[in-house]
């Protein structure tokens, strides 16, 4: 029904509009993005407020083609209703002419001599046309025009300056109007209003009324009331088209100024009603805007428009833009608003410019960002020619707003003239103010004027650090200036000159040492000229001023770098050493492990047109209201510039390409952009650098995408390259039992290697639970428990029994589940082995049972404190349609059953390391401490990894597999001596001291045909004196019935020259890995002596086998050892050849054949590493007839 009368209204319109006539329509309640979408597809924007109204001028062709595509809009304004605004009213004449406007501000200087001068500051492009022999323009020969108003008008004072500007564009010569009235109250009332009086005394008020006055023209002679921009000549035919539906020819005049011009909310179109025109003031109007602006001090200023009612301040060039001045701008917006009535009731909205819409060259922007004014746009009333009979009404109401902005300078500002401390002469200095000037988007360092040394910093009320600088003069800084609203804070500085030095210095290749000739140094922010190295790499700067500086060097080649020194009288040399530079050009046809990426779609390498080599990067393949993005992280250590080739093409001004330094924007590009190279300073230490290339809600032109080629960085560090020493462990312990093994984590690179390290149990062994499965549809997507975080898609079961976390009894932990297709009605289910007898039938086991909802969600899980200590089955069930969580068994038609182990309790948990997390310095190693505990653990292999996550970019997650085998072992502690190396109390190390001693067991051969592999590098312990090999036997009897049947374990080891016997290490107990349930009997071999068994069993004290064969008796047997000295006893030397006897084959075998030679030989019977007479005379001699007791 409502689109009904709409297209009943419309008719009527159409059956007395032609189709070219137009009219302004409104959309009720817009978003931005029907705002742009109407912008890019070149509709007129006449207003716009979010969520209120969109205004757009359209022929009634254009509204009937609208209304067709459903859109609900109605007229407010017909062309008729516009023009019957510019005939005279009852109250008030009609809008201004450009003639009426001269001849009124000539009449006021003549007035008003004593406080007006009225100059030409530039000619508009119409005259300019006529001026070069082009007739067609001679009705638009105007110049513009700028009135001055100060008392003593000849003369430039020391005082500050304020602008009005209006009617930059055609259509709004409201503001023209309010411009003018502004201008005639304040000449009126000097001298009877001391207000007015001392502001014209006391500041220089500057009035530019008409920026535009071609554009004027067109409206104020009906010619095109919707007339916009100048009358450039586009399209280069000589004539001024005003056709009356496009507008192929003129310039916006607000969007031409130089400040990000070309950017968001400008046109790249000739026809466009936004469009910015060939280059940056680029317009003849636009040209004398900006001068007025570089040429005089102004502090404020208003350039007014129509219409919306708004009060904006800067930024505007883009989203999200705040000022650094951004609290003060504001609040002098806000004082501004609430003295302007809205028409509706209450007053104008103050706001920063780009919350109504981006729009980049404008005004303010450009007297801000240049030059620090605070610069203001007020958007007059709710028409853009309001009835003749309202003129007078805007035009008071907005009086009061304009004398606060006039009036702004006198309070809450800090002023002063700046010198030189020796000649008093002022100076162009920066007043830089912290907490203000480093905050919020780039803006140009505020200076003090040329010609006075004045500045004013309009500031909120409180207490501000001021620091003033200038080059060749000692900074100065003032802290806790006081800013008050009750007047100006005068600070007058007085800098004291540097003094001058030369400094002097050498550039060098950063890797050979070697001078390099043709390095430019410069020296940023001063007037010094750069300088070059000559061939033996030196340079010299003279007459540099003590101070701190940023130097550049750069060289072809070579990467640029950048360095703040401090230079003083004690300190002028300075030398500088470039690394050579290596372009990150994408040759290799992937992406290195550095890069990262975001967005809706990663960029890719391409061999598609690049600037260099073969390949470029291209950001990826998005739709509208996405992004593809690409990033970097790197060290720098040194500062300089990165650089960089770029392409676009994209739709001009909406879809654009980004360069962020840590999330700063640097640059962006729009439209068809052609490859070329781009440079941003940065300084050393860490710094991301992102490429986004970004699209809008709607519209696609050109490639669609950016393209990036050849980066140059600063250098920069190497990035952390992690190298991990052992790759595995493998450790055996008895029950109850720990050790620390020592795991290396080096950094091989130079960036910080930065670390954590978690630990995931894997569950060897599968126990044999109840099957389980779903049809799918809904699925587990995603658990997280402990440790656990597992994504997964749906496979009907999934057994994920690998994935393991350690719980102790008694704690509570969270359980989160996610369903992958939710539908409104599904279960969900969870069940946990708590006594591990392989099902999950028993009471408290199914801990989670939710019916009929979404299938998911988060559940505290207690482990009861009764839970059996070990690995145990946790599973889960989601399926469709049910009123409780059903059975852990079985197979439904939907849904998934996945299942997980837990470790319970800390007896469990056998594996600590220490740190698990830290940061490695380049070229550095840390060490980590992993305990490998089995306490309460029952014989088994169990296996874990330990996973490091760092950030070294190939390699950021090593897995180290752990084994730990759990066994039945016992400990044996045993001593004994021989009777050959003794001597006084303990035995010779001869044969280890001339290194005679073997590497390896000595026992593979007969008669002991041990297979043992023991075997060490280096004997470790200098009081080795041999190797033996100790035997246990077990049995139910005594040492007699310890036949070779019930030998359990063997190991060769060393014997020390105290008698105790050690492992290969040469310090430690030996260990077997055996269970002893009967009587234990030790047995010692030796090469040439008697071998001996204990003579008792050997029982276990304090966990440990203990047996000392050196007492009287301790051996089985008759006469199986001897007494080497008082209450010493020993094994018995002499059999060589090893058969538990000492008879003539032992001297008439191997000793007499022997017998002169050296080394390690069983003939050598005291060990001394040499066969003698001595081992014949001293040993085997006095034990012909001894045998061993050891059963056989």
């Amino acid at each position: 029904m409502k689109k009904l009368i709409l297209l009943f209204l419309a008719f009527s319109f159409i059956s007395i509009l032609n189709a070219q006539e137009k009219v302004i329509i409104r959309i009720e309640k817009p978003t931005k993005s029907d705002y742009s979408e109407f912008l890019k597809k070149g509709y007129d924007i006449a207003a716009y407020k979010p969520k209120e109204a969109l205004d757009l001028v359209v022929t009634t062709e254009d509204f009937e083609n609208l209304l067709d595509m459903g859109y609900e809009v109605k007229v407010i304004k017909t062309e008729q209703q516009v023009k019957e605004n510019l005939i005279v009213g009852k109250e008030l004449a009609g809008y201004r002419t450009y003639s009426d406007l001269l001849t009124e501000l000539q009449q006021i200087e003549a007035n008003y001599p004593g406080i007006c001068k009225l100059y030409d500051i530039g000619d508009s492009r119409g005259k300019e046309y006529l001026n070069g022999g082009n007739s067609n323009y001679i009705n638009y020969n105007h110049e513009i025009w700028a009135l001055k108003v100060s008392d003593n008008v000849n003369i430039e004072e020391d005082e500050p300056y304020v602008y009005y500007m209006g009617e930059h564009h055609a259509r709004e010569p409201i503001s023209l109007e309010v411009n003018m009235y502004i201008l005639n109250y304040l000449v009126s009332n000097y001298g009877t209003d001391p207000d007015v009086t001392d502001w014209v005394d006391n500041t220089q008020i500057w009035f530019m009324p008409l920026v535009n006055p071609n554009g004027h023209k067109i409206v104020t002679d009906e010619d095109d009331l919707w007339w916009r921009k100048n009358i450039r000549d586009n399209n280069g035919n000589g004539v001024l088209d005003i056709p009356g539906g496009s507008y192929p020819d003129g310039v916006d005049p607000n969007r031409n100024y130089g400040w990000h011009w070309g950017g968001t909310g400008s046109s790249n179109d000739p026809n466009s009603q936004t469009y910015h025109g060939p280059s940056a003031f680029s317009e003849p109007n636009i040209q004398a805007m900006k001068n007025m602006i570089d040429s005089y001090h102004f502090v404020t200023g208003i350039t007014y428009h129509s219409y919306s009612e708004l009060v904006l301040f800067p930024y505007g060039y883009d989203n999200n833009t705040t000022a650094p001045d951004h609290d003060a701008l504001e609040e002098l917006a806000i004082d501004m608003a609430v003295t302007i009535p809205a028409a509706g009731g209450g007053h104008y909205t103050p706001q920063e410019s780009w919350q109504l819409y981006p729009a980049s060259g404008t005004t303010d922007d450009y007297s801000y960002g240049e030059r620090g004014i605070f610069s203001y746009t007020v958007e007059l009333g709710t028409e853009f020619i309001p009835p003749a009979n309202e003129i007078l009404g805007i035009c008071q109401d907005n009086l009061q707003a304009a004398l606060i902005l006039l009036d702004r300078v006198n309070h809450s500002t800090l002023t002063g003239i700046i010198r030189d401390a020796n000649t008093n002469q002022t100076l162009i200095a920066e007043v830089y103010i912290d907490g203000i000037d480093n905050t919020g988007e780039y803006r140009e360092p505020y200076e003090s004027d040329t010609d006075f040394g004045r500045y004013y910093r309009l500031l909120m009320d409180g207490n501000y650090s001021v620091t003033f600088s200038a080059y060749g003069y000692i900074p100065q800084t003032f802290n806790s200036v006081n800013i008050n609203s009750s007047g100006q804070t005068i600070l007058d500085v007085y800098l004291t000159p540097a003094q001058a030095v030369t400094v002097t210095g050498t550039v060098t290749d950063f890797d050979t040492g070697l001078p390099i000739e043709n390095a430019t140094i410069e020296v940023l922010d001063t007037p010094l000229p750069p300088v070059t190295t000559n061939q033996d790499g030196e340079y010299t700067i003279e007459n540099i001023m003590e101070g701190t500086y940023t130097f550049r060097v750069y060289a072809t080649d070579y990467a640029t770098i950048m360095q703040e020194l401090s230079v003083s009288v004690s300190s002028t040399v300075f030398d500088f050493q470039l690394q050579e530079s290596f372009a990150w050009s994408f040759e290799s046809g992937s992406f290195e492990p550095e890069w990262s990426f975001g967005g809706n779609a990663p960029w890719f390498i391409t061999t598609d047109n690049p600037y260099d080599g073969a390949y470029c990067s291209q950001s990826g393949n998005i739709g509208h209201n996405q992004s593809s993005e690409m990033e970097i992280t790197l060290e720098l250590t040194s500062g300089g510039d990165i650089s960089f080739a770029r392409k676009v093409s994209s739709e001009g001004g909406w879809d654009k390409l980004f360069f962020y330094i840590d999330g700063t924007e640097k640059g962006q590009w729009s439209g068809e952009v052609a490859w070329g190279e781009v440079f941003y300073p940065v300084t050393s230490g860490e710094h991301t650098f992102k490429w986004v290339y970004d699209k809008d809600g709607n519209t696609s032109n050109g490639n669609d995408c950016g393209w990036i080629d050849y980066i140059i960085f600063p250098p920069f560090a190497e990035p952390p390259e992690i190298d991990v020493n052992p790759m595995n462990f493998e450790v055996t312990l008895s029950v109850d039992e720990s050790s620390i093994e020592q795991l290396t984590i080096s950094n091989l690179g130079e960036q910080g290697l930065n670390f954590n390290i978690s630990k995931q149990y894997i569950n060897s062994k599968s126990k044999a639970y109840c099957s389980a499965s779903g049809g799918c549809d809904e699925y587990i997507s995603r658990v997280i428990f402990n440790t656990i975080d597992n994504l997964s898609g749906c496979s009907n079961y999934g057994d994920y029994t690998s994935i393991s976390t350690a719980v102790n009894t008694g704690q509570s932990y969270s359980l989160t589940i996610e369903n992958g297709h939710v539908y409104s009605s599904d279960d969900l289910g969870v069940w946990i082995d708590w006594n591990q007898d392989q099902d999950f039938d028993d009471v408290g086991e199914n801990v989670v049972c939710v019916g009929d909802n979404s299938g998911q969600g988060t559940f505290d899980i207690t482990i009861p404190a009764d839970a059996l200590s070990g690995s145990t089955v946790m599973r889960i069930r989601i399926k469709y349609y049910g009123t409780d969580c059903g059975s852990p068994c079985g197979t439904t038609s939907y849904g998934e059953v996945e299942d997980y182990t837990l470790i319970i309790s800390g007896l469990n948990d056998w594996l600590t390391i220490a740190p698990i997390s830290g940061s490695v310095p380049g070229q550095d190693t840390e060490y980590i401490d992993l305990t490998f505990n089995s306490s309460g653990m029952e014989e088994d292999d169990h296996y874990a990894n330990v996973i490091i996550y760092n950030n070294d970019p190939d390699e950021s997650e090593v897995i180290v597999p752990c084994t730990l085998h759990v066994v039945n072992a016992i400990t044996v502690d045993l001593k004994v001596m021989l009777e050959g190396p003794f001597a006084f109390s303990q035995m010779n190390t001869n044969l280890n001291t001339l290194e005679f001693i073997p590497l390896e067991q000595p026992f593979n051969t007969t008669p002991w045909n041990y297979t043992g592999t023991e075997n060490v590098t280096v004997i470790p312990n200098a009081d080795v004196t041999d190797w033996v090999l100790v035997e246990l036997r077990e049995t139910t009897g005594d040492a007699s019935a310890a036949t070779p049947a019930t030998i359990i374990g063997q190991q060769a080891a060393f014997i020390l020259k105290t008698g105790e016997v050690v492992g290969l290490d040469g310090v430690s107990l030996l260990r077997f890995d055996l269970l002893v349930t009967n009587n234990l009997f030790a047995v010692i071999w030796h090469r040439n002596h008697i071998p001996v068994i204990s003579a008792i069993p050997v029982v276990e004290t304090g966990g440990i086998y203990s047996y000392d064969f050196t007492g009287a008796g301790q051996s089985h047997g008759t006469e199986s050892q001897n007494e080497l000295a008082s209450g010493v006893w020993g094994m018995i030397s002499g059999d060589v050849n090893a058969d538990g006897f000492i008879d003539g084959n032992d001297k008439s075998g191997l000793w007499e054949a022997n017998a002169g030679e050296s080394g390690f030989t069983e003939s050598d019977l005291n060990l001394d590493g040499q066969v003698d007479n001595k081992d014949k005379n001293d040993y085997w001699l006095p034990n012909l007839g001894k045998g061993t007791g050891v059963p056989e």
